[in-house]
């Protein structure tokens, strides 16, 4: 019971602020203001821990590339010949969700990339707005830097809509689009 009447309490906070300030307003206070950059976890947590739910080298093949916005943090494992698949998590949900798919594709023969969303995870947090362009770019960068030229891409939640955004942009890259409960992203 107390577990409700919290969630419904922040519920009710949540609803507050956006009915005093607006949507655009509560939107606006979210972003990550100009000059400031988020932190990542890189160098707040060990790298390496048994207690930490998502571990800096928790998938084989982890590393960093310097994109324009920014480190991003990602790992590429699986036969390198393998058919490559791409997997995108969502604003709240980590990279580690794709925990025992990603692993079991890799395992089956599958090149595999995951990476952590700008300000999530070890990636960087920008000091510009967290818009579609800026996943966009980050996503195809990250390809970019990978060498993958076409590939399957498997959006969770937000990544859904990152992919959808990407598939859209640059459709010359994409075999296959596969969505897990998407969510939109403006345009």
């Amino acid at each position: 019971m107390a577990a409700s009447v919290s969630i419904l309490s922040v519920a009710a906070a949540a609803s507050a602020v956006v009915a005093v300030i607006g949507a655009n307003a509560a939107v606006k206070s979210l972003a990550a203001q100009r000059g400031r950059t988020l932190p990542s976890l890189r160098g707040v947590t060990p790298h390496t821990t048994s207690n930490c739910a998502y571990p800096e080298d928790y998938y084989p093949g982890g590393n960093y590339a310097d994109l324009s916005f920014g480190e991003t943090h990602y790992f590429e494992f699986g036969p390198e010949d393998g058919k490559k698949v791409v997997f995108v998590h969502g604003l709240s949900t980590p990279t580690s969700v794709y925990n025992k798919i990603a692993r079991h594709m890799a395992n089956s023969g599958c090149r595999v990339l995951l990476y952590d969303l700008y300000s999530r995870g070890y990636s960087v947090g920008p000091a510009v707005d967290h818009n579609p362009d800026l996943y966009v770019a980050q996503l195809h960068e990250l390809l970019q830097h990978v060498g993958w030229k076409k590939c399957n891409f498997v959006g969770l939640s937000l990544g859904g809509g990152i992919v959808a955004c990407y598939s859209y942009r640059f459709p010359e890259s994409v075999e296959s689009v596969t969505f897990i409960s998407p969510g939109g992203l403006l345009m």
